[in-house]
C-alpha cells in the first residue's frame, strides 16, 4: 500500500510539472490563448551517406606498353580502354605500309654483313634519300660495285657524291642493254684477277648441286609467274621457300627455314 502512495505522488508531480512547463501562452491583443502547431512524422529507418573527398591520382598496379615493329593504318580495333586481353587474343589489325619494301630492306642488310662483293644499284632518275645513305654507310668498308640505272633518263642523281664514295662505279641503261659489258669487266676484274679474296670455289662442279640450281630456278621463275597473274601471296611463298630448299641442299644452310 505504501508503493502505490508514491507512485500516484510521482504521477501528480508529473502532470503538475507538465502543465507548468507546457501551458498554452495567451494572445496579448485578444487575450485569448494561442493555437500551437504540431508537426508529426513517423519513424523510419534511413542510410546514412558518409563521403570522403580525397584529392589523388589512380595508377594500375602493372602497366605495359604495346608496341609494333611496323608502320601503318589501323582498321580494326576490337578491344576498348580497361578490356582485359591474354596472350594471342587480336588488339588491333593494322593494314602496313610498304611491309615488303621493308623485309626486302632488312634481308638485303643481313646479305651485305655476309658478303664478299657488294653490288648496290641506284636510280639516275631520282635523288638519294635517307634510306640510300644509310646502306651506303653500312657497305662503305665493303667491296663494292656502284650501278647507276636508267642513264637514259634526265639526271636527278647526286653522280658526282658516288663516283666520291665508290672507287668502282658503272653507269649503265639495263633497258637498252647499254654499257652491260662495263658491269661484266668490272666483275670479272674484281673476282678472277685476285681482288676478290674467298675460300669456297665459285664454280658448280657437282652435278648434284647443278640440278638443284636449275630446280630453284624453276621455282623462281614459278614464284614470278605467280605475281604477274596476281595470284595468292601464299602460292608466291611457297614456291620461293621450295627453291630455298634446293639451295639449302648446295650451301648446306638452313635457308629453308626463313
Amino acid at each position: 500500500m505504501k508503493k502505490n502512495i508514491y507512485l500516484v505522488s510521482a504521477l501528480v508531480l508529473l502532470v503538475f510539472a507538465a502543465g507548468l512547463g507546457c501551458g498554452n501562452k495567451k494572445d496579448a491583443t485578444t487575450g485569448q490563448e494561442a493555437a500551437q502547431s504540431v508537426a508529426v512524422a513517423p519513424v523510419t529507418t534511413e542510410p546514412v551517406e558518409r563521403r570522403i573527398d580525397i584529392t589523388g591520382t589512380l595508377a594500375p598496379w602493372e602497366e605495359a606498353t604495346v608496341s609494333i615493329e611496323v608502320d601503318g593504318r589501323l582498321t580494326e580495333l576490337p578491344v576498348d580502354l580497361g578490356d582485359q586481353v591474354k596472350k594471342g587474343d587480336t588488339a588491333g589489325i593494322l593494314k602496313p605500309r610498304n611491309l615488303i619494301e621493308k623485309k626486302a630492306v632488312l634481308r638485303s642488310q643481313e646479305a651485305i654483313k655476309a658478303a664478299d662483293l657488294v653490288v648496290i644499284l641506284f636510280d639516275a632518275h631520282k635523288k638519294l634519300d635517307d634510306q640510300d645513305r644509310k646502306i651506303i654507310k653500312t657497305i662503305k668498308h665493303k667491296l663494292t660495285i656502284a650501278v647507276i640505272n636508267k642513264i637514259d633518263l634526265k639526271l636527278q642523281l647526286e653522280k658526282d657524291q658516288i663516283y666520291k664514295i665508290f672507287p668502282h662505279v658503272v653507269a649503265l641503261c639495263a633497258k637498252k642493254a647499254k654499257n652491260i659489258n662495263l658491269l661484266e669487266d668490272t666483275l670479272s676484274d674484281l673476282v678472277y684477277k685476285g681482288k676478290l679474296h674467298t675460300p669456297e670455289s665459285m664454280l658448280v662442279s657437282n652435278l648434284r648441286h647443278e640440278r638443284a640450281l636449275k630446280d630453284a630456278q624453276k621455282l623462281v621463275v614459278q614464284a614470278a609467274a605467280s605475281l604477274t597473274q596476281k595470284l595468292s601471296a601464299e602460292f608466291v611463298a611457297q614456291n620461293l621457300k621450295d627453291a630455298c630448299v634446293y639451295l639449302d641442299k648446295i650451301l648446306g644452310k638452313s635457308f629453308s627455314e626463313d
